[in-house]
């Protein structure tokens, strides 16, 4: 606030106000977070204004009986600040001015007569970085279609608010016969720009969406007319906690001069293709609970989140909250497409101070590479606590698939200064307050390694398996095959169990520098986290991956680096209602089993091989091409389970196809894959401003395949 200029002066001058200080304490309680993205970000601050006057001789300032906010609306290359202003109930202004001024830039308002009580009235101040673009910007003719009926679409340029050409869709009036649409369809807006200018601009597009389909997993595109992506970035900002549901897409248009640029926008939803799509986004949380700040919430189709985060702890006190699973259900006959509950909870690197109170994320910075829908894509970083005694890194992605929930976490943790060891973890999972835990199982590359099953009368803090080491060879995992979930439909009615998916891990890779010594297994611990009350005071058991034995405490220079997969399985294969029947058929010989993680830790513990390119990431593939301009890429691929993300990044042009090798020997040809539905739906590009390359994802189907070829081919 100390480099804006605001005054407020009421009733035809008698006091000057000015803001001085955020409204409240914690601050977090009086900032909301509307949008954040790669493209656009938009915050309001709720503010006090005092007037100086009267802060002489140690007089408490006397502070503007109003509700008063201020707005920030961030593009690349312009930004937008709003001053909001209502008196308090039975307080009425006359005769008000109003400035609104930051360096170079100023507005002033005259409101002349009378201001009632709770009449919001505001003062938009638009600040463009290079104003003759702007300007050229803000001529740009457009418009929008909603296809294929070609119906017209609102659309505007929005000085007030947005600064950016901003078109409104809603779908309110048809809600109800939209319902089953999202399973199989999408929503597509065609968006003509006429440029009369003799530049090249990149025009700030909003598309805000009223009442979409189905808004847990939808994932905007910004494709050709034809439906291929271009890579060009569109950001999904949403929220459903407010009376209407509404998706704010943001974007940057190219526009060549002198011309008329199309494009068609496709919002997916449940699947993209024949698989279910990918989605990682902002959930603004406005209209829930009163910290309005950051949230982050992973989908696998559009049917229920499958992972969520809170990365600035807002909310609560461990940065995993939500997790649920896809093609779940409460046995052969339960209903489809709903929520599912797998267990709550996780957290990150936790330490503790002197005091042993946890430390919390500080400066917390997030960077969304990709949106999906094939492959997510989403960096964090922050320091632990205000002496900024260990940084955090982390990259969260997941996947389209046509099996069960996969979300992807590779984590590095450097410390910053000493810090005590007792009491600290690397990883947690749980604790959930509505699970218990039947059994646990932990195992690596070659089997079980440990198995117990939780005496019914253990106490919270007890471990029901000793701390140790994993043994043997990565990958490890951790298994509880048989969690269950309890859900109260109805007080009146007595408690309602219902069986749904379990949580499980897998740690594809660990490494620990500490104090000189290097450690490359991890340690883990298995306390009772919580009883489950209902309904019989069963035990909920946590995972935690620990500090190596022997390690008092941290110092600067040391790090620990992981990587590990959270998975969500259903049980049975009667609680399981998707496509993929290699994974029907082991459930069926494997219910309720540790099985099912190994088969998934050995399964995607891919060997990859490539030509004309290198390979940077085994699982998920991940290839970067030799010359940007190759013709041809060759992969092998040694097992594989599921939809495996394959991606290639390096290009110069997004103009490529992805051919697999079939046939028996003199018949064995390359063939292009089509998982497409709608048309050239199937895969994903992603464009890198920092080097002018594109980066392609597809998802390959690796079941039963032992050794699979692929062609990346340039298209002619």
């Amino acid at each position: 606030l100390e480099d804006l200029d605001i005054e407020v002066s009421i009733n035809g001058g008698e006091g000057i106000y000015r803001a001085k200080r955020v409204k409240g304490s914690p601050v977090n309680n009086y900032i909301v977070l509307w949008e954040a993205g790669k493209i656009a970000q938009r915050y309001e601050i709720y503010i006090v204004l005092e007037n100086d006057q009267l802060s002489e001789e140690g007089e408490t300032c006397q502070i503007l009986e109003c509700e008063a906010s201020l707005s920030f609306v961030v593009w690349p290359d312009s930004f937008a600040i709003a001053l909001k202003l209502a008196p308090n109930k039975d307080v009425v202004w006359t005769d008000v001015s109003v400035t609104l001024g930051l360096k170079g830039w100023k507005t002033e308002r005259f409101f002349e007569g009378t201001w009632p009580s709770k009449w919001e009235k505001k003062v938009n101040l638009p600040c463009y970085v290079d104003e003759i673009s702007n300007s050229l910007i803000r001529g740009l003719k457009t418009s929008v279609k909603i296809l294929p009926n070609r119906a017209e679409v609102p659309v505007s340029y929005d000085h007030a608010q947005f600064i950016c050409h901003h078109a409104t869709a809603d779908f309110t009036q048809n809600k109800g016969k939209r319902a089953t649409y999202a399973k199989t369809q999408y929503d597509e807006f065609l968006v003509s720009i006429n440029n009369p200018s003799g530049r090249d601009l990149n025009a700030p597009f909003l598309l805000h969406v009223i009442e979409p389909i189905s808004i847990t997993g939808l994932c905007p595109i910004v494709c050709d007319v034809n439906g291929c992506p271009t890579g060009i970035p569109i950001q999904i900002s949403k929220n459903w906690h407010e009376k209407s549901n509404y998706l704010r897409a943001f974007t940057m248009l190219p526009v060549g001069a002198a011309s008329n640029t199309r494009y068609k926008i496709r919002i997916v939803y449940t699947f993209y293709g024949t698989l279910l799509s990918a989605s990682h986004a902002q959930l603004c949380l406005f209209g829930w609970g009163h910290r309005r700040t950051r949230w982050e919430q992973l989908a696998i189709g559009s049917s229920g989140e499958t992972f969520c985060l809170d990365p600035e702890m807002a909310q609560v006190s461990q940065n995993i909250t939500d997790v649920r699973g896809i093609y779940i259900r409460e046995g052969k006959d339960g209903a489809q497409w709903q929520w599912s509950n797998c267990g709550w909870g996780g957290d990150w690197l936790s330490i503790l101070n002197e005091q042993n109170k946890k430390l919390f994320p500080v400066e917390a910075k997030v960077a969304y590479m990709s949106h999906g829908p094939c492959l997510t894509d989403v960096r964090y970083k922050w320091h632990l606590g205000t002496e900024r005694l260990a940084r955090v890194q982390g990259q969260v992605r997941t996947l389209r698939t046509d099996d069960y929930a996969r979300t992807f976490l590779k984590l590095e943790y450097t410390f910053l200064g000493t810090v005590k060891a007792q009491g600290a973890y690397f990883l947690k999972m749980g604790t959930s307050h509505f699970a218990w835990t039947p059994s646990v199982f932990l195992g690596n590359q070659a089997g079980c390694q440990t198995g117990v099953k939780v005496a019914d009368d253990a106490k919270v803090g007890e471990a029901v398996i000793p701390t140790q080491e994993f043994k043997g060879q990565l990958p490890f995992w951790v298994s509880f095959p048989n969690i269950g979930i309890h859900h109260s439909k109805n007080k009146q009615e007595g408690d309602h169990v219902k069986v749904f998916g379990t949580r499980n891990l897998i740690i594809r890779s660990y490494r620990a520098h500490i104090q000189g010594q290097h450690f490359m297994k991890p340690m883990v611990w298995f306390p009772v986290g919580r009883i489950q009350t209902h309904p019989q005071n069963k035990p909920n058991v946590d995972m935690y991956i620990v500090p190596p034995q022997g390690i008092s405490q941290f110092q600067r220079g040391d790090t620990v680096s992981l990587e590990v997969e959270w998975m969500t399985l259903p049980k049975t294969s009667d609680d399981y209602y998707g496509p993929n029947e290699a994974f029907r058929s082991h459930l069926e010989d494997n219910p309720m089993s540790w099985k099912t993680v190994q088969r998934e830790a050995l399964g995607n513990n891919l060997v990859v091989k490539a030509k004309g390119g290198e390979v940077q990431n085994n699982y998920p593939v991940h290839i970067k091409v030799e010359d940007r301009e190759e013709r041809f890429v060759y992969v092998t691929i040694f097992g594989g389970v599921g939809a495996v993300p394959l991606e290639f990044s390096g290009l110069a042009s997004p103009n490529y196809s992805l051919c697999q090798l079939v046939g028996e020997g003199e018949e064995k040809t390359y063939k292009k894959i089509n998982q497409s539905v709608h048309g050239n739906d199937f895969w994903q590009v992603e464009y890198s401003t920092t080097d002018q390359s594109y980066t392609l994802v597809f998802n390959v189907l690796l079941d039963g395949l032992e050794r699979s070829f692929w062609r990346l081919v340039k298209n002619a």
